[in-house]
């Protein structure tokens, strides 16, 4: 079933390093989003730690939750909040946000896209213009992490196919915008492309399975402010949800070992030990 979602931010002319921050920390967030009344089979949102979390109350985010009157397992879910306009004419624009799909997502997508202020939130779809449009883009063997910057009414994607993370934990994106026409694109801190914005753009929308959790959105012109928060919300959550999840893991073969004992079997263990992966940079 192919998936996709997206994530709006309208740009609504002070400087400041914060743009936008949306942590999540409880209910309120209602007051701050509006969900599109397009018709469409638009799915729903709660608060969310997810299975791994380390702290409960910092961890949650919004999750994707399934439709009540849609038969499958995935629908399109399109959120949106506003901002003080800004420009970043001078200044670097960086957006980074976390999500987590725990849902095996097969065939989605879960984008941040920035808007102009112009927009009718109401009616938002995927026609509507957008400045920017990045995060990861899952359907089967294809994992890509999508970056598309749209000037004039036309839609620039990045040349350059970079990979995103597909398993069920969190992962930090960040894409880095700067006024001197460069760029960056990471992955848990972890820097996957860099480049000019005229040479690697290219000319060229939403579905997804309930279960995606995201969190930590934040606009800034500032790397230092990106890095300190990503150490502060996602990096503890990053360490918490690998041991959990290793822990589970261990459980899960350790009962399954003793099951298969129990019905005569032979459990053969390997004569070799896995290396470690490396998940990021070090905050």
């Amino acid at each position: 079933m192919k998936s996709r979602l997206t994530l709006l931010l309208t740009l609504p002319l002070f400087q400041t390093k914060i743009h936008f921050l949306e942590e999540f920390d409880d209910e309120s967030w209602r007051d701050r989003w509006i969900q599109s009344q397009f018709p469409k089979n638009y799915g729903t949102w709660n608060l969310s730690s997810g299975v791994y979390h380390d702290d409960a109350a910092r961890d949650q985010g919004i999750k994707t939750m399934t439709a009540s009157f849609w038969k499958y397992n995935s629908s399109f879910y399109t959120i949106s909040a506003t901002f003080p306009r800004f420009s970043n004419r001078k200044t670097s624009l960086i957006v980074q946000f976390t999500v987590k799909h725990e849902q095996e997502l097969d065939c989605g997508g879960g984008y941040i896209k920035i808007m102009p202020s112009t927009i009718d939130q109401h009616q938002f779809n995927d026609k509507t213009p957008y400045h920017v449009m990045f995060g990861p883009d899952i359907c089967n063997s294809r994992k890509d992490l999508q970056v598309i910057i749209n000037q004039h009414g036309r839609q620039y994607p990045l040349k350059e196919i970079l990979r995103c993370a597909w398993d069920d934990l969190t992962h930090l994106y960040t894409l880095i915008l700067n006024p001197n026409g460069t760029y960056e694109v990471r992955t848990d801190w972890l820097r996957m492309g860099t480049g000019y914005v005229e040479e690697d753009f290219d000319l060229d929308w939403d579905w997804v399975k309930s279960g995606s959790i995201f969190d930590n959105i934040l606009i800034t012109d500032d790397l230092e402010e990106a890095r300190q928060h990503a150490k502060k919300t996602f990096e503890p959550l990053r360490r918490a949800e690998r041991t959990q999840r290793d822990e589970a893991f261990k459980k899960f073969r350790t009962e399954r070992h003793e099951e298969i004992r129990q019905q005569g079997g032979e459990v053969k263990r390997r004569g070799w030990a896995q290396k470690a992966k490396r998940h990021g940079e070090e905050l």
